[in-house]
């Protein structure tokens, strides 16, 4: 864990924002900042852009494994609709 941004106080400071390294969490931030209220269509705040930049790189990252995990259980679960739909003739 990292402290990202801190807020000084004399000899004190208070923790505004934290991040796990890259190696441990795709991306991970905690913060008591609101960048909602900074985002507008147009200019999402830089922690918006940063979270949808990291799904796209995991995404890409782990395609072929989701692809595999759904074609494997439509798969395993398609004989189960079928035999049930005919159960409840649902094609007459």
């Amino acid at each position: 864990m990292v402290v990202a941004a801190k807020f000084d106080h004399g000899d004190d400071y208070l923790v505004e924002m934290i991040e796990l390294n890259k190696n441990l969490h795709p991306y991970f931030v905690a913060t008591q900042s609101h960048p909602e209220f900074l985002s507008r269509p147009n200019k999402p705040h830089p922690l918006f852009c940063g979270l949808i930049k990291a799904c796209g790189v995991v995404y890409s990252q782990s395609d072929l494994l989701v692809q595999h995990l759904y074609f494997s259980f439509a798969k395993r679960i398609r004989g189960r609709i079928t035999s049930f739909l005919d159960e409840i003739n649902i094609w007459s």
